[in-house]
């Protein structure tokens, strides 16, 4: 590779191996774990054929050496072993015969190799400023799905890579910035500047412009059996003492049934109701401009806010609302002890679809 590739960056593997060595008096086909302690139908099938027994040898080489090259040089070792899981899980474990655990194992030795050959650069990009870029919502994910997930990685010139998927599904992979670069799950290899940090769930965190944000529940009792998808919010507070409270309230694609759970003790309603909105919360990303991303992953969802808390998504007035959370404890939904739930999400549902139509 020539100095011609100087805007290319590092390539990334979504998903290892980890592989253990074979007691060498088996009288078994050589494999790169214990064929003694071969459990499951996949391990079975590789220890008894040859072919697939010499590929799964072929792969723990080129993975071991991933992590010493790759790992090693990059410090990127953890994450190359918190992401083995993926290929394991999401196409390895779904063969059903050898010929298509012959086909992964071979795509995954390629790619394996064509990483391992790549020259790594560090990218020319960095921000801010960032490009006209607000929001990201993976195809196909039902806006109440449970088991969806987000993971994000924060790169060295301020972007990040975005990992999403559901436990019964395939993995995909995105950069946010970039133009929005998406990347064939199935290829196993991403590309990505170099990584700076895997970011975990906090209820609070500091931006770049020094100022403060956090999520809370307007429901602080210890008790918490009752209804609570109408209660989140987020709290920025500024260098210069000032505060804002900001309640999103998403739309749902279709009505979600709620169950009023008789411990609630506030409320004698027996029965269930079909929630049509909810306040929305996740994990918070900050940007290197005082802004931060918003990864929803209960929505299946990311959005981009600037440090003033505004957003210019296409999808605010249509999907969701940003309203004072103040506005919403004028409607009383801060008063639980006297709260008919029901009654209450009909309230919040009018007062956002006029937020929605333009009528404040």
């Amino acid at each position: 590779m020539n100095n011609k590739s100087a805007n290319k960056t590092l390539i990334f593997v979504l998903a290892g191996i980890f592989l253990s060595g074979c007691a060498s008096h088996a009288p078994v086909y050589a494999a790169s774990f214990d064929c003694n302690k071969a459990s499951t139908k996949i391990e079975k099938m590789i220890c008894s054929n040859p072919e697939l027994s010499k590929l799964d040898d072929e792969l723990g080489k080129v993975y071991l050496k991933m992590i010493k090259d790759v790992g090693g040089k990059y410090k990127n070792e953890l994450l190359i072993r918190r992401l083995q899981k993926g290929w394991l899980f999401f196409y390895r474990r779904k063969c059903e015969d050898a010929q298509c655990l012959k086909d992964v194992y071979q795509k995954r030795i390629k790619d394996l190799r064509y990483i391992l050959s790549y020259e790594f650069e560090t990218p020319k990009v960095i921000y801010p400023p960032y490009p006209n870029i607000w929001d990201f919502k993976p195809p196909a994910r039902d806006s109440r799905t449970r088991g969806t997930w987000f993971s994000s990685y924060r790169m060295e010139n301020g972007s990040f890579l975005i990992y999403y998927g559901k436990p019964k599904g395939k993995v995909g992979s995105r950069m946010f910035f970039e133009g929005g670069q998406s990347v064939d799950p199935e290829s196993m290899s991403v590309a990505t500047y170099k990584l700076k940090g895997f970011f975990r769930y906090k209820s609070s965190i500091e931006l770049s412009n020094q100022a403060t944000i956090s999520i809370k529940n307007l429901d602080t009792r210890i008790v918490l059996r009752c209804p609570q998808h109408l209660n989140n919010y987020y709290e920025i507070k500024y260098a210069d003492g000032s505060t804002k409270r900001k309640s999103l309230i998403y739309f749902l694609e279709k009505p979600s049934e709620v169950t009023l759970n008789d411990r609630c003790v506030y409320t004698d309603e027996k029965n269930s109701y079909y929630a049509k909105v909810e306040t929305m919360y996740g994990k918070i990303l900050p940007l290197n401009d005082g802004g931060f991303l918003l990864e929803d992953s209960r929505h299946g969802i990311i959005f981009r806010f600037d440090s003033n808390f505004n957003t210019k998504s296409k999808l605010l007035g249509t999907r969701f609302v940003i309203v004072d959370t103040d506005k919403l404890t004028q409607l009383g939904i801060n008063k639980f002890e006297e709260m008919n739930y029901k009654k209450m999400h009909d309230k919040v549902f009018q007062f956002a679809e006029k937020y929605r139509e333009g009528r404040f």
